[in-house]
C-alpha cells in the first residue's frame, strides 16, 4: 500500500470496509490500517471501518493519534457482540481536531473527550452515535455545549444502549436547562433517558 499511491496521480483516497460484512479479513484488514499508518494519510477522506475486534482495537488507535487533514467523513464500529469487551477512544483521537470533519458516526464506541473533538469540527452536518454502551456517557452540559456552534449539523442521533447511561439523579440535581439553536437541524432520533 506504500508504494502503489506513488505511481497515482494525488487522489483522495477512501477506506471502506462495509457495515454488514463478516469480520475483515486479516490480508484486507492490514491493507487498511497500513493505510492509515503509511506517509499518504494525509490523503484520506474517508473511513468506514465497522465490526472491528478486540485484537485490531489497539492497532486501529493508534494510527488513528493524528490529524487527517482531508477527512470528511468517519464511519467506525466497533464487534459489539462481545459485550465483555468496550473499546474506548482516548483523548488524542484524531489528533484532537477535525476541522473538515462533515460526517461523524460512531457504532457501539465510546468516546469520553467527544465533546472537545466536536468543537473543532464545527463544519459537521450528521452526527451519529449508536449504541452507546454505560461507560460512554456524555453529560448533556458538555454535549450542550458542543453542539451549540454546530450551526450546519443537519443530522443528529444519539442511541444509548441502555437507559442506564446516565448518573443518579439523585446524586446530583438537574440544572435548568440550556437553549440553543441548531439552524440547520432536520433530522433528530434520540433513544436514552429523556432527562
Amino acid at each position: 500500500m506504500s508504494e502503489m499511491p506513488d505511481a497515482w496521480p494525488v487522489l483522495p483516497v477512501i477506506l471502506v470496509s462495509g457495515i454488514h460484512q463478516h469480520p475483515i479479513s486479516g490480508q484486507r484488514w492490514d491493507n487498511m490500517v497500513s493505510a492509515l499508518e503509511s506517509e499518504h494519510y494525509n490523503r484520506i477522506c474517508e473511513i468506514n471501518i465497522f465490526r472491528i475486534t478486540e485484537s485490531r482495537w489497539e492497532r486501529f488507535v493508534a494510527a488513528m493519534q493524528k490529524s487527517f487533514p482531508e477527512l470528511t467523513s468517519l464511519d467506525v464500529g466497533a464487534e459489539f457482540w462481545d459485550m465483555d469487551w468496550v473499546p474506548v477512544l482516548p483523548d488524542s483521537f484524531l489528533g484532537r481536531s477535525a476541522p473538515r470533519l462533515r460526517t461523524l458516526r460512531l457504532a457501539s464506541i465510546p468516546f469520553p473527550s467527544m465533546p472537545k473533538l466536536l468543537l473543532s469540527a464545527n463544519g459537521l452536518v450528521i452526527l451519529t452515535l449508536w449504541e452507546i454502551p454505560d461507560s460512554g456517557y456524555i453529560s448533556p452540559d458538555a454535549m450542550a455545549t458542543a453542539l451549540s456552534v454546530m450551526t450546519t449539523l443537519e443530522s443528529l442521533d444519539v442511541q444509548f444502549r441502555s437507559p442506564r447511561s446516565r448518573p443518579d439523579p439523585a446524586n446530583r440535581p438537574l440544572p435548568p436547562p440550556t437553549r440553543f439553536v441548531l439552524p440547520a437541524l432536520t433530522h433528530l432520533i434520540f433513544q436514552g433517558v429523556y432527562e
